[in-house]
């Protein structure tokens, strides 16, 4: 399983999910590569891997980028390393990507990737995030609010809208739809194995799918409650009206 949470920038991305990472030590965070200039408080190598021009020219000549993007003046990469380290060690890798960067990956992994659009729950909210920063000038948060505006047209594309009201309620919400895959995972395997026994007399691969589901939603309601629940059927709850 591959975690992909991306949104426009100011959504909350960050907070969201390193408060996830916080509750579950399978997941690790995929650090990025970035050619934007360090902030006050980041670390490299933490948040991201901070790079020049040249040298993120340089991985992407060598073919070590899962993807990457430019994105409001600056260029971000996920790297191949960084996911086959995680992987190794037996980790859930988390990419936090921006929506473009998203798109690209989002027909590299198949089922094995789980898309989470983050939404702010109004655009006035997303302004008000920006500008508490304090690291952005007039004119770069014209830019990001300009771009959130094209961004979210691509929103249909993810599985999953979550919208960012409070982090608590968001977090709550990612760890029910990962509650859901590992049960899955889980129920593939023991399916794998009843099928061996199972003889076709006129029971369907197609029925034995449904009473899966159906058996998912049950323990999903009891891990996580409604927005697990929710994910199992396939209800994609969007963002609050607010959000236009």
């Amino acid at each position: 399983m591959i975690l992909l949470v991306t949104g426009p920038s100011g959504a909350g991305k960050g907070t969201v999910i390193n408060t996830l990472l916080g509750r579950d030590p399978r997941l690790a965070f995929s650090v990025s590569s970035t050619t934007r200039p360090i902030r006050p408080g980041e670390v490299d190598g933490r948040e991201y891997d901070f790079v020049d021009d040249a040298a993120f020219d340089r991985l992407v000549a060598a073919d070590a980028f899962v993807e990457w993007a430019p994105v409001h003046l600056h260029r971000y990469g996920t790297r191949r390393s960084r996911l086959a380290e995680m992987e190794a060690a037996g980790k859930i890798p988390v990419l936090d990507i921006d929506v473009q960067g998203g798109v690209n990956v989002l027909g590299q992994f198949g089922d094995e990737l789980v898309s989470v659009f983050l939404f702010p729950p109004s655009w006035d909210e997303l302004e008000r995030r920006l500008r508490a920063r304090g690291t952005e000038s007039e004119e770069a948060i014209a830019t990001r609010l300009r771009n959130a505006r094209h961004e979210v047209g691509f929103a249909p594309r993810y599985r999953y809208w979550v919208t960012n009201d409070t982090v608590e309620a968001a977090v709550d919400r990612l760890a029910a739809i990962l509650a859901f895959y590992s049960y899955l995972a889980d129920e593939d395997s023991r399916l794998t194995a009843a099928l061996e026994f199972v003889e076709e007399d006129g029971l369907s691969q197609v029925d034995l799918s449904g009473n899966r589901v159906k058996r998912a939603a049950g323990e999903a309601q009891e891990l996580r409650g409604e927005a697990a629940v929710a994910a199992v059927v396939g209800d994609r709850p969007g963002p609050d009206r607010r959000f236009r």
